[in-house]
């Protein structure tokens, strides 16, 4: 994949007046990192909703003040779609979710990859995308996540082109957790994908949190902050100012997606492969960013040997 554009450009905020919002794509630590930067003094920042009302989809989240400050995170569509049933698997709001549905909970072993569940979850989805579908109603996902593609859908969903009407209105804020094929990926195309991700004002991805927290900071304050040089790094007055605070871990146990046989990896491809694209996209425009903010202000953020990509 390649930028087909110019160089992009890295709006600063200029103003803390200025509402920000944050598209909350689940799985992609975006809570854990709004609670983070919430925590730092010397960030002043206002955002227009609150965390949960953030999961809402971007279509219906640009009618709201903070649309032109936008941002949002990527993640890893594997482990992003790993995380999905780990959490309706072992979180309180999971298991009250899933409750009285085919959920399935059986005996599994994460450190060491034994997850018949977890296929069995991946199969049930992937029998839904094999064939034709009731477009107007949601497919199944046991009140839960639904996986397929789920980070492509949060770009295109809209709940006003939807049959979706909750009678409870904080419905609102999971509607793109069910797949509704008549006003989900719709829209969807690769070339216009490029083009989306290009208008986020910011994009991080989990896998670059340090480096996402960075330009984050740069964005609003307009200064590569000290812990951010890498010209510093060694420096022991420096402290990172970047960690990760109060992970949202959901109850989960340690897990990886390397463990996991090759069955499995297969099964969670075949429900990302648009999400595949998307993240490359989002991963080339967000290391193309970050080479802007290294030829502007002439520090180093990249630490690492190895070639940006």
């Amino acid at each position: 994949y390649r930028l087909n554009k110019p160089k992009p450009s890295v709006k600063l905020l200029g103003n803390n007046e200025r509402l920000l919002s944050l598209m909350h794509i689940p799985k992609t630590g975006l809570t854990t990192f709004h609670d983070s930067m919430l925590a730092l003094e010397d960030l002043k920042i206002r955002y227009s909703l609150r965390t949960h009302q953030q999961e809402r989809c971007l279509r219906n989240l640009m009618e709201h003040p903070g649309h032109e400050y936008m941002g949002t995170f990527f993640r890893n569509p594997l482990k992003q779609i790993y995380s999905q049933y780990l959490e309706c698997k072992y979180d309180a709001w999971g298991k009250w979710v899933t409750n009285s549905t085919g959920f399935p909970r059986v005996e599994e072993d994460e450190a060491n990859g034994y997850m018949p569940g977890f296929e069995a979850w991946l199969r049930h989805f992937v029998s839904q995308i094999d064939q034709p579908v009731q477009f107007d109603k949601p497919l199944d996902n046991f009140n839960c996540y639904h996986p397929f593609n789920l980070q492509t859908r949060y770009l295109y969903c809209d709940i006003n082109a939807s049959s979706w009407s909750p009678k409870d209105p904080d419905s609102n804020d999971v509607f793109a957790h069910y797949f509704f094929p008549d006003s989900q990926l719709r829209r969807y195309n690769h070339r216009s994908i490029q083009q989306i991700i290009s208008g986020f004002w910011f994009i991080g991805l989990l896998e670059f949190y340090d480096l996402s927290a960075c330009m984050y900071r740069y964005q609003i304050t307009g200064k590569v902050p000290p812990d951010c040089d890498c010209s510093k790094q060694n420096d022991p007055e420096v402290i990172s100012q970047n960690s990760k605070s109060g992970i949202e871990r959901h109850s989960v146990p340690p897990h990886s997606i390397s463990v996991l046989n090759q069955t499995i990896i297969e099964l969670m491809k075949k429900l990302s492969r648009d999400d595949a694209v998307t993240y490359a996209y989002a991963r080339l425009e967000f290391f193309a960013r970050i080479q802007v903010i290294q030829d502007t202000t002439g520090v180093r953020l990249w630490c690492s040997s190895d070639e940006m990509k």
